[in-house]
């Protein structure tokens, strides 16, 4: 049972009500910001909360049932507390929401607490960025266990995979664009760090990690190709540790000697065999 504080509890039950809703972001660096649907800035519990660039909320459809709250945020990138370089650069991912609705005559009587969100996917368009809002009962939908499957289910180097991975130190020679880049000093095979992860420890990206595509070195270029352009512009001699890769496949794992550690199925007949003509 909710129970609200006496004032705002008075408040709600009077002819009219001043209530405002207000959303306090928690990043996963611990970062705190705070918006409001109001016109003017409020302060609840030290927690400031901005109108101006604030954001445009949709309805939010819940139901009685497990199907998850649909729900859509939009913001406009201001460049103080959100940035294009953040939203791409996954700050924002996985940011908890709390949201409450306060009077504002009075933000000190106490709030009325609503359900709360995380953030899901991002879509960036000019200066606008619109985020899925997922509700709770996100967490109930997902999958649970294992499936059966061919290539490795396990990410390489985790506690299933027990690889023990070593970062090895390197720094930008030359670059095609933020998603292209080399290293001319890699003395690594190819595909060395392909499905990999490199993480810039110096420079505008620096303490950003990026998975890896793709790695090339047949010719002694040092390429690393990744998933998607880095935020920030990348410069020649930015320094970076990358992390060996895994294709996940079991031609991949025995060449790392971890076969016995393989998280799939290989040798399980698909679903082709079953439906495959007896042969003659």
């Amino acid at each position: 049972m909710l129970t609200l504080d006496s004032s705002i509890g008075s408040h709600v039950e009077g002819p009219t009500t001043n209530l405002v809703t207000c959303w306090k972001v928690t990043l996963d660096d611990g970062t705190v910001i705070g918006f409001t649907d109001h016109n003017t800035n409020l302060s609840v519990a030290g927690v400031t909360y901005r109108a101006a660039g604030g954001y445009n909320a949709s309805s939010i459809v819940q139901t009685c049932g497990f199907a998850v709250d649909n729900h859509q945020i939009e913001s406009v990138i201001d460049g103080d507390n959100i940035t294009r370089e953040d939203v791409v650069g996954g700050r924002w991912d996985g940011a908890v929401i709390e949201r409450f609705q306060v009077n504002f005559r009075n933000t000190a009587g106490g709030t009325i607490p609503l359900s709360g969100i995380t953030l899901g996917s991002f879509q960036v368009l000019d200066q606008v960025v619109a985020a899925e809002a997922l509700g709770v009962k996100q967490a109930i939908s997902q999958p649970r266990g294992d499936l059966v499957q061919l290539n490795c289910r396990y990410v390489v180097g985790d506690e299933k995979c027990q690889l023990v991975l070593v970062e090895d130190a390197g720094a930008i020679t030359s670059l095609d664009d933020n998603a292209n880049v080399y290293d001319t000093n890699r003395v690594e095979a190819d595909d060395h760090y392909s499905e990999g992860v490199l993480r810039f420890t110096s420079g505008e990206n620096s303490g950003l990690s990026i998975e890896v595509r793709d790695f090339e070195n047949a010719a002694g270029e040092g390429k690393f190709i990744f998933v998607q352009e880095m935020p920030y512009q990348i410069q020649v001699g930015d320094t970076y540790v990358a992390t060996l890769g895994c294709r996940r496949t079991e031609v991949a794992c025995k060449a790392l000697s971890n076969f016995v550690n393989y998280g799939g199925e290989p040798h399980v007949p698909g679903l082709n065999r079953f439906l495959s003509a007896p042969s003659q």
